[in-house]
């Protein structure tokens, strides 16, 4: 848990291109998106991280471990309702926070 808390404390040091939070009482779903083209994803049964690359609205993830479970591959970017969805699981819709749109996002 700790060692959790410390790799997630460094994490929000490198800066970021996207951050989208949601939070209910029934859980919370987080992706942050760095400028050095890697993720972190919270979902509520588990958390995940890896690399990604943008292409038009489209947010592709390749996790760097295989955990249990079913790992959306890609998210949607709405900047007009302000929401990044995953069209694997039509169930993740987490409210966009932050978004910087630039060039550097492509591979």
């Amino acid at each position: 848990m700790l060692f959790t808390s410390i790799l997630i404390s460094c994490e929000d040091k490198k800066p970021q291109i996207l951050h989208a939070f949601s939070d209910s009482f029934a859980a919370s779903w987080e992706l942050k998106l760095y400028q050095d083209r890697t993720f972190y994803l919270y979902l509520p049964v588990s958390d995940n991280s890896g690399k990604y690359h943008i292409n038009g609205d489209t947010i592709h993830l390749e996790y760097t471990e295989n955990k249990q479970g079913v790992w959306p591959r890609q998210f949607l970017i709405d900047t007009l309702r302000r929401t990044v969805t995953s069209p694997d699981s039509q169930q993740i819709i987490i409210e966009l926070q932050e978004y910087t749109k630039n060039k550097t996002h492509r591979p």
